[in-house]
């Protein structure tokens, strides 16, 4: 039961992530394609979309385990990583699907770099909000312990 639990939460937090990733890559292409003067974005891109969200979540808890306090010079290789393999399976994902086919050919580049700009912010709230958990639960272990005694 508790690799049950354990599963699930780690799901629920892994689809959190790739919600956030595919909100923003959905938001960016759909602008393109109305700059371009469609109206309508294909179904089949969209699932393209969220799977390398997926995708990209998945590796992003791979290199961020929950279990380990990144600081220094691994915090920044692996932010480093996690950004290099990221824009890769985003860029391969679109050639390979031709998501920017029928689109002038600036897209590519102009979805690219918004995706990077989602990613430092996306990475950024994360390591904030880890930061502010972290010091509730020291201040929650403070309380606790000076109640105790």
């Amino acid at each position: 039961m508790k690799g049950i639990f354990k599963l699930y939460k780690w799901e629920l937090n892994n689809e959190l992530y790739t919600s956030l990733y595919f909100a923003s890559m959905l938001s960016m292409y759909s602008i393109e394609v109305l700059l371009h003067g469609e109206r309508s974005v294909d179904i089949l891109i969209m699932l393209e979309m969220l799977c390398v969200c997926y995708i990209v979540s998945i590796v992003q808890k791979i290199i961020f385990t929950d279990d380990s306090n990144f600081k220094g010079k691994s915090l920044i290789i692996r932010t480093i990583v996690w950004f290099v393999i990221s824009i890769l399976l985003i860029t391969t994902a679109s050639f390979l699907f031709h998501w920017f086919v029928n689109l002038q050919s600036w897209a590519l580049g102009a979805f690219i770099a918004c995706m990077v700009i989602c990613f430092i912010i996306i990475w950024t709230g994360m390591h904030i909000a880890n930061r502010i958990d972290t010091k509730n639960l020291n201040h929650m272990l403070s309380n606790y312990q000076e109640k105790r005694k």
